[in-house]
């Protein structure tokens, strides 16, 4: 059943892991891809600005203004650059924030086109760039090429990235453990009633041999603390006897059930097993014959068993029903020695007085 358990929780731990794996591969592309979209559209907005402030000067050049609304373009290192260059791959202008780093050329896009792209300065930092090449109408009706670019660098929001990611995979896994610990709650009390079964199935297994025995030989058999061991046919007599004896200031060895189904020869069996017992001081049979189980195959029983067995208890009996005075024949046949009674009071009291006496 464990093993059971055990099968059940990690096919459902799998499931989750796929499922929450899959889960998770689909949001973190789903805020990098929102994210970076942010990027490229802030991008964007400040190249539309450098458009904006840039201006020729006297001689025919495009020219930016000493200081930029984009306060970041003016703080050096700030992680926002902006450049300016010809169609040649000449600097015409470089903001002060990347005063000392080298901005990629990279690829120059058409003219009229906008190109994003993924750089990297020189010592390996990552880049989000953004490039259009422009054609600059002058005053006097010529035309120059220009190159604007503007250029993040991704640290932030690869850090941003990292940590929605780390409280994403926290989150997942305590929803994970919630959900395996409601499980594992629900499968045990789910799989209680097959444990118990399987608790009985191992029982019967790994029983008692003795009775395990007794069951192959059509017996009911249960051994107890006392020293007067009990045959009886008929689970209720049983009890009865046993009350009986409790009742005379007894204490039973045995509870004992013999079947009807049950031979002489199984009753034979019985027998040594209680004179096996060695606490057992005397011995008290009970029986009542039936229409299936006769009172003569009781006593055929204990007459076997009275010649194989070395220790000989003192025996009680009271027999009633069918073939109860012929039963009585076959003991004194087989040189059973006995005291008889005529009621299971007086058995009981004989049993226990004999047994106090041989004690």
């Amino acid at each position: 059943m464990n093993s059971l358990s055990s099968r059940l929780l990690i096919s459902v731990s799998v499931l989750l892991l796929l499922f929450f794996g899959a889960t998770i591969a689909v949001l973190d592309r789903a805020f990098t891809e929102a994210g970076e979209q942010a990027r490229r559209d802030i991008l964007d907005g400040h190249l539309v600005a450098l458009l904006a402030a840039a201006e020729p000067d006297d001689s025919g050049e495009l020219v930016m203004p000493d200081r930029l609304r984009e306060p970041r373009f003016e703080r050096i290192g700030s992680g926002l650059y902006a450049e300016l260059r010809n169609l040649e791959g000449k600097v015409l202008w470089r903001s002060r924030s990347a005063l000392g780093l080298e901005v990629p050329e990279g690829t120059v896009p058409e003219l009229g086109n906008h190109l994003f792209g993924r750089e990297s300065f020189e010592d390996g930092t990552p880049l989000l760039t953004l490039s259009l090449a422009v054609d600059w109408e002058l005053d006097d009706g010529d035309s120059k090429s220009y190159v604007f670019k503007v250029a993040e660098s991704l640290d932030g929001f690869n850090a941003q990235i990292a940590g929605f990611r780390k409280q994403l995979f926290g989150w997942f896994a305590a929803v994970a453990f919630t959900m395996l610990l409601a499980f594992s709650m629900l499968l045990r009390g789910l799989l209680k009633p097959l444990r118990q079964i399987e608790t009985e199935i191992t029982e019967i297994e790994e029983g008692d041999p003795v009775v395990l025995g007794a069951d192959r030989h059509h017996i009911n058999y249960q051994r107890l603390d006392g020293d007067i061991g009990v045959v009886v046919n008929g689970a209720g007599l049983a009890l009865a006897t046993i009350d009986s004896i409790v009742d005379a200031g007894g204490r039973p060895a045995n509870f004992m059930d013999v079947r009807t189904t049950a031979t002489s020869l199984d009753v034979a069996y019985g027998l040594e097993l209680i004179v096996s017992n060695a606490g057992v001081r005397s011995i008290l049979v009970n029986v009542h014959g039936g229409g299936m189980q006769r009172c003569d195959t009781i006593a055929e029983g204990l007459g076997v068993a009275i010649r194989k067995v070395e220790r000989h208890p003192p025996l009680v009996i009271r027999m009633a029903g069918n073939n109860a005075i012929y039963a009585h024949t076959v003991l004194a046949n087989n040189g059973v020695a006995y005291q008889g009674a005529e009621n299971i009071a007086e058995a009981a009291r004989l049993a226990v007085v004999a047994a106090q006496s041989s004690g």
